[in-house]
């Protein structure tokens, strides 16, 4: 139990510094920036609100990975190029 507890507090801890130390978890808004495309492109493409882009390229939310490879296909781009670690 001890072990749990110890495991809980750590996540805890380290869970909110995640945001702080990583640039967020996809390049989308650079990608796109650097291709002269706009969320509205990327958004009529795939069939997806210009909202739900906007969240991807803000890091608010993230795309699924079915909509990754989409999107790797659209900007003919490597999954590899999008996801920031």
């Amino acid at each position: 139990m001890r072990k749990i507890q110890i495991y809980c507090d750590a996540i805890t801890y380290f869970l909110p510094l995640c945001h702080y130390y990583f640039d967020g978890m996809n390049k989308l808004k650079e990608i796109l920036r650097k291709q002269g495309r706009s969320n509205k492109w990327l958004a009529v493409q795939l069939g997806k609100s210009e909202n739900t882009i906007g969240s991807w390229c803000a890091n608010k939310t993230q795309p699924k990975l079915n909509d990754i490879e989409k999107i790797c296909k659209i900007l003919t781009i490597k999954s590899t190029d999008i996801i920031s670690i």
